[in-house]
């Protein structure tokens, strides 16, 4: 996340607030910030079933509504799934992975939309605005620039805005990445196997040895015959 210069330090601080609020529902939320203008924060939610998975999810979503703004908003987006699917099904030639979730990004348009109208009342206001004497007026024209460029990066937030969806099931196993521009609904499905080729080369190999020693034996008995027809 990029932080904006001016308001670097407030929206840190409320991602640690968030981040510890999640972390009282057992979630797990850390954070980093690597530059002065980026944070990066993850959020893991451990579970054992996938009842347990919805049951924390509704509380994670319920704590991020509280007082929703539009930082607890980008939080909030990659856990508002539908029809979520996770699963490894094994059979003995070969493993199934399988993933299937309806990822839905289009409530943070709601949120954006009045956080950039307040500042576009805001900026109308300034410019209406008539000032008593040259201090109040240099004040005002101060406050003027930096809601009009405050207001210019909320315009482009959504054209710059991507998430990134990522499922891992370990090593040597496949994964699925997703790249979703603001906004977007889209189903994310993953339907891959992965063969057991060792096991394969292993009974083929079997399999062949136990052809050619069948092959080996039918010749073999196939000389007796005729070497017993020779001598009659």
């Amino acid at each position: 996340m990029t932080l904006y210069l001016p308001a670097a330090e407030s929206t840190w601080k409320r991602l640690q607030e968030l981040a510890a609020r999640l972390e009282g529902l057992g979630c797990q939320a850390r954070l980093e910030r690597p530059a002065e203008e980026q944070a990066l924060c993850w959020v893991e939610v451990p579970y054992r079933s996938a009842e347990e998975l919805e049951q924390k999810r509704a509380l994670l979503l319920r704590a991020l509504e509280e007082d929703e703004d539009l930082v607890s908003a980008f939080l909030a987006a990659p856990w508002r799934w539908q029809a979520f699917l996770y699963g490894l099904k094994p059979t003995l030639w070969y493993d199934r992975y399988l993933y299937r979730e309806v990822v839905d990004l289009a409530p943070l348009e709601g949120v954006w939309t009045q956080e950039a109208q307040y500042a576009r009342w805001r900026l109308v206001e300034l410019r209406t605005a008539q000032p008593v004497d040259e201090r109040a007026r240099l004040e005002q024209e101060l406050a003027r620039i930096v809601l009009q460029e405050q207001n210019q990066l909320w315009n482009h937030l959504p054209v710059s805005s991507r998430w990134l969806f990522e499922v891992h099931y370990g090593a040597g196993a496949p994964k699925g990445v997703w790249v979703l521009g603001w906004g977007q609904r889209r189903e994310l499905t993953l339907n891959q196997v992965r063969y057991r080729w060792w096991l394969i080369e292993r009974v083929g190999g079997f399999a062949g040895g136990m052809v050619f020693l069948g092959v080996l034996l039918a010749l073999l008995k196939g000389k007796k015959r005729s070497r017993g027809l020779t001598q009659s």
